[in-house]
């Protein structure tokens, strides 16, 4: 009977301590904190735009564009943009009440 009992609380003993240390690591010090995670910071993506590659006019109206590999007119959509203009050296594109304008050549021209 003695060791019954004590068979019984040493069984106890060791539930209430094996759930006290459950998720504990025994090599940290005792009166350490894990520290608060890192936030990881949020890294605005670069947005995209069509890539123009050529622009076509046949009269001053009648003009179309090349973007991404595809011939476009005005009013067409590429990846979410709509084509607003044409003219000889740009376009216009435009989404959500914005507007971009590509051109074919850069605006600074050295001598």
């Amino acid at each position: 009977m003695k060791h019954l009992f004590l068979m019984v609380v040493l069984f106890s003993a060791s539930i209430s301590a094996s759930e006290a240390v459950v998720g504990h690591d025994p090599t940290e010090p005792l009166s350490w904190f894990k520290p608060e995670p890192v936030k990881k910071k949020v890294i605005k993506k670069r947005q995209y735009f069509p890539s123009l590659q050529a622009i076509s006019c046949n009269g001053e109206s009648d003009c179309n564009a090349v973007l991404d590999d595809k011939s476009m007119n005005k009013g067409d959509k590429i990846s979410g943009y709509t084509l607003l203009a044409i003219n000889e050296e740009s376009v216009s594109i435009g989404r959500s009440g914005k507007k971009w304008q590509l051109s074919l050549f850069s605006q600074d021209i050295k001598n």
